[in-house]
């Protein structure tokens, strides 16, 4: 889960391509998501050179900053994760410097490093950054970017095979995405699908099933019987349905979520 956080000041022009670079990411526009970006981060870079006012230069430094990690975060979707940290690294050295090493602006910037990380396949990193996000997040404890951390750092620990502790992490994040945007979200889908998918590999099938069948739940509430999460959803069911030689249950589900 990427963190786009912009925080570069008043500068109206600057927010609204930000915040359309933003939307073309989300869409996989990932060319005109950069133009976008880079528009912002040459513009300000420029404005920098000539600008005297130090006030007004930490704002065209957190603009620059804002740019840097949307570039960074088109980069980790298209699977450049050395451009990608780079970009990251830079933006959170930026607003460290201008907002001071505990600013709440920081754990979004962690969160991505940490992201790009575990894809590098840099666990130790990973985890490194990740924790260090939760630390300057927990001030806020129902911020949900502290559920975003716990999720990701969920995902290391299940990538290293420490199940246990993915488990606590990912039910702790549940917990503090429920108090954020209630029980019946469609986000929290993912949360709980992560947890069958732990109870999965940890061969308790009947706890395994009862997590995927709630995503399956939400996600038929939320966003219909035909959406395209719908059926990777009944595709783990099945699964689970196959691993407890449930053969007829595991084939309907397979062959339901062929049809969507």
């Amino acid at each position: 889960q990427v963190q786009r956080e912009h925080e570069g000041g008043e500068d109206d022009l600057g927010h609204s391509l930000l915040s359309l670079g933003d939307v073309l990411g989300e869409q996989g526009k990932f060319r005109e998501a950069l133009e976008k970006y880079e528009e912002v981060r040459d513009g300000f870079v420029k404005q920098l050179e000539h600008e005297t006012d130090p006030v007004k230069q930490d704002r065209c430094r957190l603009q620059i900053s804002a740019a840097l990690q949307g570039i960074g975060v088109v980069n980790f979707q298209q699977g450049k994760y050395d451009e990608a940290l780079a970009k990251l690294q830079e933006s959170y050295r930026i607003n460290a410097q201008v907002l001071g090493p505990e600013s709440d602006t920081l754990p979004a910037r962690l969160i991505n490093m940490g992201n790009v990380y575990r894809r590098q396949g840099k666990l130790s990193e990973a985890r490194r950054s990740l924790k260090e996000g939760l630390r300057i997040a927990r001030k806020k404890p129902k911020d949900d970017r502290v559920a975003s951390i716990r999720n990701s750092l969920g995902n290391v620990y299940f990538v290293q095979g420490k199940h246990s502790q993915a488990l606590k992490h990912y039910e702790e994040g549940l917990r503090i995405e429920r108090t954020v945007v209630g029980k019946d979200h469609p986000r929290l889908a993912a949360s709980i699908r992560n947890i069958g998918l732990v109870y999965e590999a940890q061969e308790k099938l009947p706890e395994s099933l009862e997590a995927l069948e709630e995503v399956l739940r939400i996600e038929k509430k939320m966003l219909g019987s035909e959406h395209p999460s719908v059926a990777c959803t009944l595709r783990s069911v099945a699964r689970v349905h196959f691993g407890q030689g449930k053969l007829s249950e595991a084939l309907k589900g397979f062959e339901e979520a062929l049809r969507i």
